[in-house]
C-alpha cells in the first residue's frame, strides 16, 4: 500500500510537470503564431506594393515606347520614367524578358527602316 501511494504521488508530480510544460509550450506557440502572422501580413503588404510598382513600371515602359513611336509625352511623364528606371531594381528575369522584347521591337523597326529606305530609293529612281 505504501508503495502504491508513493507511485501515485510520483505520477501526480509527473502529471503536474507535464501539464505545466504543456501550458508553457501552448503559450509559446500562440506567441510564435501571432508573430508569424504579423510578419506574413507585413510581407504581403510589401508584395502588394511591389506588384503595384511593377504595374507602374509596365505603364512607364509602355509610355516610353509610345514616346519612341512619336506619341507626344509630357516632360513630367518622361522624367517619371527615367526616375523609375534609376531607383527601382526589378527582378533579373523580368529585366531579361523586357530586353528580349525591346530587342525584337528594334529588329522589327530596323527591318521597317530598311524597307522604307529601299522604297525611297525606288521612288527616287522613278523620279529621275
Amino acid at each position: 500500500l505504501k508503495e502504491s501511494r508513493a507511485e501515485v504521488e510520483h505520477m501526480r508530480a509527473k502529471t503536474e510537470l507535464l501539464r505545466t510544460e504543456y501550458y508553457t509550450l501552448e503559450s509559446e506557440s500562440k506567441s510564435t503564431i501571432h508573430t508569424l502572422r504579423g510578419e506574413v501580413k507585413k510581407y504581403k503588404e510589401q508584395v502588394d506594393k511591389y506588384e503595384a510598382l511593377e504595374t507602374e513600371l509596365d505603364e512607364a515602359i509602355a509610355l516610353g515606347e509610345a514616346a519612341a513611336d512619336g506619341v507626344k509625352v509630357s516632360a513630367l511623364e518622361t522624367g517619371a520614367l527615367s526616375t523609375l528606371r534609376s531607383i527601382v531594381a526589378t527582378d533579373p528575369s523580368r529585366r531579361l524578358e523586357q530586353c528580349i522584347k525591346l530587342a525584337r521591337q528594334l529588329r522589327q523597326e530596323e527591318a521597317r527602316k530598311r524597307q522604307i529606305e529601299a522604297d525611297l530609293k525606288v521612288a527616287q529612281s522613278d523620279v529621275e
